[in-house]
């Protein structure tokens, strides 16, 4: 029977020796993973801030741009009241034009008649 135990004994020892190695195997990936684990948040917490920070200046940008187009909104309204004050500036120099090119024609008429009356007077 003491031979027995023996074997078996030194079964336990083999099987023991085995199961220490497969733990020092299973503590080295359990260490390797932890590892990889801590790289894999310091490179998630470095994404987040580039993503924050990102964030930040496309609203910087956002607001920008909604400024400027604030701006060229307003300056867009006052051109079209400069245009429409530049249209009714336009037909009412016409309208004088018009004036102007009538009375300049009732004035040749006028000189022609004049002239024509002076003709007539010389003749006689």
């Amino acid at each position: 029977q003491r031979g027995v135990l023996e074997a078996s004994l030194s079964e336990l020892k083999i099987t023991l020796e085995s199961l220490k190695e497969e733990k020092a195997t299973l503590q080295e990936e359990n260490d390797a993973l932890q590892k990889t684990e801590q790289l894999l948040r310091q490179e998630k917490e470095q994404l987040d801030q580039l993503i924050r920070e990102r964030e930040e200046i496309l609203k910087k940008e956002i607001e920008q741009i909604n400024k400027q187009r604030g701006v060229l909104e307003a300056s867009l309204s006052e051109l079209k009241i400069t245009l429409e004050s530049l249209k009714e500036e336009k037909a009412t120099l016409q309208e004088e034009n018009d004036a102007l090119q009538k009375t300049e024609q009732l004035l040749r008429q006028e000189k022609e008649q004049l002239d024509q009356l002076i003709r007539e007077r010389e003749e006689i």
